[in-house]
């Protein structure tokens, strides 16, 4: 399923956060942690920025998501992460808010769901995988 606009996660008293959508270029003007190079959201950040002249090295990585968000909730750094894991209205997080960035900047992700071939699923966890795409089509209406 594709979830379109990738976010821009930082601290609510943050300078980005009056605005109601970004441009990269906004947002690397600022210090910024980013998940490891494994994870979806560097992917699509990354391959944003080639041939950008203000791509710089991050002034943070780490491969744990909580103490990206822990660093971005006390400093004046951004993040970034997939609409849906993204605290976007009408999710009311203390600690953080997301902005969308444009898709001029950041092409859209793609979230896969699947099993194992020749693994037969439990009623019960395929009744979950059914309901958890149902979920995610009806809030991101992009599928």
């Amino acid at each position: 399923m594709r979830l379109d606009d990738p976010s821009a996660v930082m601290a609510p008293n943050h300078p980005l956060a009056h605005f109601e959508q970004l441009r990269l270029r906004q947002c690397y003007e600022h210090p910024v942690a980013m998940p490891g190079v494994g994870f979806g959201s560097r992917a699509l950040v990354d391959a944003a920025l080639q041939e950008k002249s203000y791509a710089r090295a991050p002034e943070l990585e780490s491969n744990s998501f909580e103490y990206i968000k822990a660093h971005v909730a006390k400093t004046m750094a951004v993040t970034f992460q997939i609409e849906s894991g993204a605290p976007l209205a009408p999710v009311q997080d203390t600690y953080l808010t997301a902005r969308l960035i444009d898709v001029r900047d950041v092409a859209p992700g793609t979230l896969w769901m699947g099993q194992l071939a020749g693994r037969s699923l439990s009623v019960a966890a395929s009744r979950f995988a059914e309901q958890i795409g149902r979920d995610l089509s009806e809030r991101y209406q992009h599928v």
